[in-house]
């Protein structure tokens, strides 16, 4: 960040510091390092809320993934029921309710 977008910032924020002007002090390194100092924050604060969108977004495509594993079972518990393969039906429903039940816990 240069000079003038730290001073034009100030500004716009209202920040008035005529009556400081007098001190004979270049003020810009301080303002620097606060400018920096919250930066830094904002940007730990970002992350922070990425890592936790980043969670909730991996535990959504989980579950979707484990409810598409779960149409399948059903899908092919149905083609094997018209099928009369006892055995099978009940391993494919075993299998879906399985694969739902993981999300649940």
């Amino acid at each position: 960040m240069t000079r003038e977008q730290i001073e034009e910032w100030m500004r716009l924020s209202g920040a008035d510091f005529s009556h400081i002007a007098s001190l004979n002090r270049d003020l810009f390194p301080v303002f620097t390092r606060f400018a920096e100092y919250v930066a830094k924050h904002e940007a730990d604060r970002i992350a922070d809320e990425s890592k936790h969108i980043i969670k909730r977004a991996e535990a959504r495509g989980a579950a979707m993934e484990r409810n598409e594993c779960a149409k399948v079972c059903e899908v092919e518990r149905e083609r094997l029921l018209e099928w009369g393969h006892g055995l099978q039906v009940i391993t494919a429903d075993k299998l879906a309710k399985a694969i739902q039940a993981r999300g649940e816990k």
